[in-house]
């Protein structure tokens, strides 16, 4: 199954009619079952670390360089870390 083009991504956008709508979600169910059938994963993240960090990235209140009002939290220690990843 291929993506589809742009114009038919605004079309979408146009979709009014609750007959449409259900057309839309009934493929995209269709297309979620023929790539993934009934699996799903999980992510999982830890907060390892808040605030303070080096890098400059100008949309992240996380950065040392951010004026942003974030509470600080230093690294937590490895087993942490090692012992959340076991359990996600």
């Amino acid at each position: 199954m291929a993506g589809i083009s742009p114009t038919e991504a605004l079309a979408l956008l146009q979709l009014e009619s609750q007959e449409e709508l259900t057309k839309l979600f009934g493929r995209a169910a269709t297309a979620r079952k023929e790539h993934y059938d009934n699996k799903a994963t999980a992510c999982s993240i830890v907060n390892a670390r808040c605030g303070g960090c080096s890098e400059d990235c100008a949309f992240c209140a996380q950065s040392s360089h951010s004026h942003a009002k974030v509470a600080y939290h230093p690294l937590i220690t490895e087993e942490k870390i090692i012992s959340a990843a076991r359990e996600a």
